[in-house]
């Protein structure tokens, strides 16, 4: 009488995320005599396993006739992938990590999906490091290195210029618009250290006046606040929020006009729109009424 054997088939499938408990074993059996009992090494008692990690897995299937059918299972790794590296302070503002210059502390860093949404942020460390790390090899990212808005200590930090110098381990990556890197690929297990992003100052000189020397309580004041690039790097800044004391401005900056022709490496500022370049001066005129003693502060 030929002997009636146990016979199993497995479809293993992977985990689709690294680190994820996604993976699956799914049985197929045949031959032996119904019913059968399962053992897995994990003490599951079902016929196929779910949410795994990667490893090993063991099974012991008996039938009916106390016949047994031992067989392993491997679960494949997928590694996860990270990136990371330096967000510096680029002081000749030459787009390249010279060995004097220092990384930048406290600027935040965002991890964007493919389709520009945030997954992950961080800021860097005291040595402008910062690193994502568990990435899944299967997606491609965007970092973005964000700007400072406001104006602090009379200067304000723009992007250098990227991919400057040929050495992708030295230079900027960070658009000097969006501030964001290009699309980066990653493969399972791959560590790129090369997305840094540098930041060099442009100066602003801020000037308040007022139209009258002296003033009455109720009396209404017109103030003048006048903003110019005047010094660091050639760069630009979009004017968003500037502030002047505990005086913060928003709003319709078209009144920026050209002051001065600079016949230098800058490019010629354009006047009339809401980007504050080197050589121009933003002037804009604001009025109070002051109704407490001391209200008044030129």
């Amino acid at each position: 009488m030929e002997k009636n054997e146990l016979l199993v088939v497995a479809e293993v499938i992977d985990p689709d995320i690294c680190l994820n408990e996604n993976g699956a074993i799914d049985i197929t059996l045949a031959g032996g005599t119904p019913p059968y009992q399962y053992l897995w090494s994990t003490g599951a008692m079902t016929e196929d396993l779910s949410g795994l990690m990667t490893g090993e897995y063991y099974l012991t299937i008996t039938d009916d006739k106390n016949c047994e059918l031992l067989d392993t299972f491997f679960v494949p790794y997928i590694p996860c992938a990270s990136l990371g590296d330096t967000v510096w302070f680029d002081e000749n503002a030459n787009g390249i990590q010279d060995p004097n210059e220092v990384g930048l502390p406290e600027m935040s860093v965002l991890l964007l999906d493919s389709d520009m949404n945030e997954i992950d942020n961080t800021t860097t460390n005291g040595d402008g490091f910062y690193e994502f790390t568990d990435l899944d090899p299967d997606q491609d990212y965007f970092v973005q290195f964000v700007r400072p808005e406001e104006i602090v200590d009379g200067f304000i930090y723009l992007h250098s210029l990227p991919n400057e110098g040929g050495d992708d381990t030295k230079d900027s990556d960070a658009d000097q618009i969006t501030g964001k890197s290009h699309l980066i690929d990653l493969d399972p297990g791959e560590h790129d250290p090369t997305i840094d992003a540098g930041f060099f100052k442009i100066f602003i000189n801020m000037e308040k006046t007022a139209n009258v020397d002296q003033v009455c309580l109720g009396d209404p004041v017109d103030y003048t606040l006048t903003t110019r690039m005047v010094g660091g790097a050639c760069g630009q800044t979009r004017l968003v929020n500037l502030r002047f004391g505990d005086t913060y401005f928003t709003g319709d900056f078209s009144t920026i006009r050209t002051e001065v022709d600079l016949n230098g490496p800058c490019n010629d500022p354009v006047a009339g729109n809401d980007i504050l370049e080197f050589g121009e001066e933003w002037e804009h005129v604001y009025s109070r009424t002051f109704e407490t003693p001391g209200d008044y502060k030129n």
